[in-house]
């Protein structure tokens, strides 16, 4: 719910988007479709399985938006979100969201 909030915004809320999702999917693509390429060859040369391909895959994007997170996200948080918190990156405080990234392989 944390993550849809401020992955999409909530004006009700005064919340703006701050996508670390579709920001990190869009700016990375070539690099995504290069490792799924990568994947995808291997799987079909007999190289690897499906799944371990595709927890490949999966951990890195993941770690990808892990990256997008810690490297802060615009647009700046507001002055009173700043003194709150003591910080003035957006979506980093207790580290929770970043380290709930993750991914999940179904088949």
């Amino acid at each position: 719910e944390v993550a849809a909030i401020h992955e999409f915004g909530a004006p009700g809320a005064n919340i703006p988007q701050r996508s670390f999702v579709r920001s990190t999917v869009d700016a990375k693509a070539a690099e995504i479709a290069a490792l799924q390429h990568g994947q995808a060859t291997a799987v079909f040369l007999g190289k690897t399985e499906l799944g371990p391909a595709l927890d490949r895959v999966g951990a890195k994007v993941a770690s990808m938006m892990q990256g997008t997170i810690a490297a802060g996200l615009s647009p700046p948080l507001a002055a009173e979100t700043i003194a709150r918190k003591g910080s003035s990156k957006p979506l980093v405080d207790t580290g929770q969201l970043r380290s709930a990234v993750t991914w999940k392989v179904v088949t």
